[in-house]
Parts: C-alpha cells; structure tokens; sequence
C-alpha cells in the first residue's frame, strides 16, 4: 500500500500468508489521511521502486502476473517539481510528469485505474489504466494561442460511487442495471392483495389516464 497526496508514503508491505494480514491491513487503512493535493507521479515512481525491490521477474511467462490497483477521489494537482501549484487544480506539468512517471510502471505491472467519487476526470484517469488500452489521447492545457499538450495510450479505467462499485471493480467486474428480454415466467401468488409483475415492464409509454 503506497498512500499518497502531494508526496507519496514508504510502501506499506503485507505477507497474505500471515494470520494477522487482514488485521494489519485493515489498520493500515485506517490509518489512511487526505490532505494537500494529489501527486500521481510520485505515487507511480515509488510503485515502481518497490517492485524493482522484488527478487523475481515480471512476466506470465513465468506463471503470475503484477498487480497494481491504483485508487484516487482526485486529479493530478501536484508533480515533484511543482514548487508554486496549491494543490486545488491540474497544471500541465502535473500531468505531464504523472504520464511519464506512469509508462515505467506499465512495463512492470497491470495497472487498474479506478477512480472514486463524482470529483474524478476520466479525461485524465484513462491515461493511468494498462488493462485495456483503446488507443491514444491527448489533453491540452492552457490557452488557444499558447497551449501543452500531453499525450499517451489510454485505457478504460472505472469510477465508482459506492462500496458496491468498488467491491466490483476490484474483483475485476462491474455493476450496472439492465432492462431484461420479456421472457416465459411462472408465477405463484400468495395469500392474495398481491401486485405482481412477471417480466420486466417498461411503464414510460403506458397511458395511466388516473388509473
């Protein structure tokens, strides 16, 4: 675990097959705080630290694969070079050096972006998420006559708003509310008084007229 803001933590590393892991998990994230701005760069380079500290190599040819599940509520606000940002908004320089600092980590590990809350820009998010690359993007800043662009590969990385959708994303699926075929149902009432809808019944077009 690699807790960061506006610097990035020392990793916080975990045997699984250790009894006490989860609690000790579980403390370790707890022990989680949010303050200053949010630098994806240094959360990436110290990533990409530790897993040059691990004795084997990276591969599926060698029958495992590295996992990196990187979650964040906010937008790159900060960058190790920044020296004036406040932390409240994404500059060029923060994002350039997020991008830069995230192609050493994709050669070493699948990368799941997963951003929460409604405060996340996916425009910017599908630049950190390895597992599917679509094709490459852009982002510009600044103005029409004086503008930065940063480019990459971009992925499809999820945003979630309630424990559900993360439970889901880390799992490697997703949640989502589908209207099903009417199909062939066999229905039992009860003791009676009862409403019962045997399929999925799409109420927009029916004229109700007080009914």
């Amino acid at each position: 675990i690699i807790d960061f803001s506006s610097t990035s933590k020392a990793p916080v590393s975990f045997n699984l097959s250790d009894t006490n892991a989860l609690n000790n998990l579980i403390n370790a994230l707890n022990n989680l705080n949010a303050d200053g701005g949010t630098n994806y760069e240094d959360a990436f380079l110290k990533t990409t630290s530790w897993f040059d500290t691990q004795s084997v190599t990276y591969g599926k040819a060698q029958g495992y694969e590295n996992l990196t599940y990187f979650l964040t509520d906010g937008d790159p606000t900060f960058s190790n070079r920044d020296t004036k940002n406040n932390g409240s908004t994404t500059e060029y320089s923060d994002m350039k050096d997020a991008v830069d600092a995230f192609k050493t980590l994709s050669g070493q590990s699948t990368v799941h972006a997963i951003g929460i809350g409604n405060g996340i820009n996916e425009n910017y998010l599908r630049f950190f998420d390895n597992t599917d690359i679509i094709g490459q993007g852009d982002v510009s800043f600044g103005y029409w006559f004086w503008k930065q662009t940063v480019s990459g590969n971009i992925g499809k990385p999820d945003i979630v708003n309630t424990a559900e959708d993360l439970k889901a994303a880390l799992q490697g699926g997703s949640v989502s509310e589908d209207i099903l075929d009417v199909g062939s149902d066999t229905i039992n009432g009860g003791d009676g008084d009862d409403i019962i809808f045997g399929d999925s019944i799409n109420t927009d077009n029916l004229l109700w007229n007080g009914r």
